[in-house]
């Protein structure tokens, strides 16, 4: 396939991506200490947790107050989620808009 303006703009789309996560994870800050300016009074708090944690709530305390809440992972997340395609060898290609779509047999090895 030749090379196109097409690949260029998605390569250059990857490196902006790539500099923002660079950028990202050069900050040492813990993103849970970030705190958003208050517009108006505080209604509720509640604390963030890291993936694949959820807030859950404690069962006693205020549900306003993050305290009352803690980290747990969902039962769901954990469930595993059952495989939609099918692996064999043929692949879909299509052109850079879309369209024009052929299958392709890909040698097995």
């Amino acid at each position: 396939m030749p090379w196109s303006r097409s690949h260029e703009a998605g390569l250059l789309r990857v490196a902006a991506v790539l500099a923002v996560l660079a950028a990202l994870s050069a900050d040492r800050r813990d993103p849970r200490a970030r705190r958003a300016r208050a517009v108006g009074p505080v209604l509720r708090s509640i604390e963030l947790f890291p993936y694949p944690e959820l807030p859950a709530y404690k069962g006693r305390g205020s549900v306003n107050e993050a305290s009352s809440f803690v980290g747990k992972v969902s039962n769901a997340l954990q469930a595993a989620t059952p495989w939609l395609g099918k692996m064999n060898n043929v692949m879909i290609w299509c052109n850079a808009n879309g369209v024009r779509c052929r299958k392709r047999a890909m040698p097995t090895s």
